[in-house]
């Protein structure tokens, strides 16, 4: 049997598994949420990473009953990119920097797209620095703590540390490394040596391996820790999105899965290297494999249909503007807008400050109105043929399953995540604290709604927003829709072996209506 950890934002949860593929016990436990102040998120690496790995473990074992000298290997899946320094000892000299929602290196991004190129960074490691990047967070720690960044023997991600600390071996898997742009080269699957060393020495880098590859065996150290038989063997992990592919049964190149809830996130398996700055590109979990992945709907009409650049984001500018909605309102700057591109004013409200700024935006650096370049667009994913399956499950089962899932996160904590993100120093007014669910809570913690009204008051939102986004998919691609989920499966199965035998090659893609928060489920067998 085996065990499997994942670290989520939220929680770290893990599961011991059959050979056969039966989970014989699960557990859990929360993760902390720190945000010390705006644009800045962490996890206590030491207690949410590495102390929660070794609870929920012992805990199998003690739900189960079964023991852990039968345990055949383990493996570990996280949140990530995260960065996280380490001594020579593997004990963190900070807190772990999480993913793309922290957004504290601005700078050092800029600083770098400045020295090595935009275009060169696109080109080599597949691309563009983002707040999901890790190699600008890396040199924030230089720029910013330059103490902990001199001691640091080593730089981890979530996975990569809960590994080392398992067995000693300093390791990180080649899809994590991806996304530790501008550091890892994409074709030649290797670090970008020249392009390190203007941040931070190679050798304090991790040796990248394989996801799958065993790396070393549980230390007695470790087995103490954790309740597992030293020397078990411990494989080198995944991020979390493509381990969920592989669940799914996405194995192969033409194979994709398409999660969504609150967002959506797509993983594709191609065959060959591709490089599109709408996406996101990696090596996949197996050696020879890539994916391209992305996230909300946009991202599937950017494949399918094209979608407009643009011209990066002017910072200066943005605050400019965001000054002058502040002091004068949004209706002031909503009036530059249709000045300068009416089309846009009329289609976008002036309480949508972010549309309107980026709108304004496109206008002040092309001298075109941000229409025109929707009209133009760029050009969609080449050598593909496309069959897009929609599941539809109903309203009945929509309704329920909003329902569920909005007592599940109510239960879970959704209001006491609120109070502690105002009590970390987040303000009220941050975008995502308007998103469902966390603005029913926050009026909640404001005493402006009860627990219950709030539950009735999401339900009530998602299932609006539910009927949007169908909407929205409806129109975006030209789908066969299926009525059901599993249910469906054997007939959408059989009508892609008749559709795929007319039209060769096909890269399979699947869609599904669902409440907003709710996961594709994760089966095993053939991919969709």
């Amino acid at each position: 049997m085996f065990v499997g950890v994942d670290v989520g934002t939220a929680e770290t949860k893990a599961v011991l598994v059959s050979h056969d593929g039966r989970v014989l016990a699960g557990a859990s436990a929360p993760n902390t949420l720190r945000v010390p102040q705006p644009g800045w998120a962490e996890h206590d690496a030491e207690a949410d990473w590495w102390g929660n790995l070794c609870t929920v473990t012992r805990e199998l074992f003690e739900r189960s009953g079964l023991s852990s000298a039968a345990v055949d290997a383990v493996g570990c899946s996280g949140i990530g990119p995260c960065v996280l320094p380490v001594d020579r000892d593997i004990t963190p000299l900070g807190p772990g920097i999480l993913y793309g929602i922290d957004t504290r290196a601005t700078a050092q991004i800029q600083g770098l797209n400045e020295v090595l190129g935009e275009a060169a960074i696109l080109e080599r490691t597949g691309n563009a620095l983002t707040s999901q990047s890790a190699g600008p967070k890396v040199a924030w720690l230089r720029d910013e703590r330059p103490e902990a960044f001199a001691a640091a023997a080593m730089f981890h991600t979530c996975q990569s540390f809960l590994v080392a600390r398992l067995t000693g071996e300093h390791v990180m898997d080649h899809t994590t490394a991806a996304y530790w742009g501008p550091f890892y080269d994409l074709r030649s699957n290797a670090w970008i040596e020249e392009w390190v060393s203007r941040t931070v020495e190679p050798e304090r880098l991790p040796r990248l391996v394989w996801p799958t590859e065993v790396v070393g065996r549980v230390t007695a150290e470790a087995a103490r820790a954790i309740g597992l038989a030293a020397g078990t063997p411990v494989i080198a992990g995944a991020p979390d999105a493509p381990a969920e592919a592989v669940s799914a049964g996405v194995l192969r190149p033409g194979d994709l899965m398409i999660m969504y809830g609150s967002s959506i996130f797509m993983i594709a398996v191609v065959g060959e290297t591709m490089i599109d700055p709408r996406m996101w590109a990696a090596p996949y979990v197996f050696e020879g494999t890539s994916i391209v992945a992305g996230g909300t709907g946009l991202y599937l009409r950017a494949l399918l249909q094209g979608l407009f650049a643009g011209p990066s984001r002017d910072d200066a500018l943005r605050a400019r503007l965001e000054a002058a909605a502040d002091r004068f309102g949004d209706a002031r700057v909503h009036r530059l807008l249709a000045r300068v591109d009416p089309e846009a004013a009329a289609r976008i409200p002036p309480r949508d400050r972010v549309r309107v700024v980026r709108a304004l935006e496109v206008y002040r650096a092309t001298g075109r109105p941000i229409t025109e370049g929707h009209r133009g667009g760029t050009e969609p994913l080449r050598g593909y043929s496309v069959l897009v399956v929609g599941l539809d499950p109903g309203r009945d089962e929509l309704r329920r399953a909003v329902t569920e899932r909005t007592r599940r996160m109510v239960a879970g904590g959704l209001v006491e995540e609120v109070r502690g993100l105002l009590a970390g120093g987040l303000g009220p007014e941050v975008r995502p604290l308007q998103a469902i669910g966390y603005r029913q809570a926050l009026a909640v913690v404001r005493g402006e709604l009860g627990v219950e009204e709030a539950e009735q008051a999401i339900v009530a939102s998602t299932l609006r927003f539910a009927k949007r986004q169908r909407t929205w998919f409806r129109h975006q691609a030209e789908a066969r829709w299926f009525p059901g989920e599993r249910e469906a499966f054997p007939a959408v199965l059989a009508w892609l072996d008749e559709a795929t035998a007319e039209r060769q090659p096909v890269r399979r893609r699947k869609t599904r209506s669902t409440a907003p928060t709710e996961k594709a489920p994760r089966r095993k067998g053939r991919g969709a």
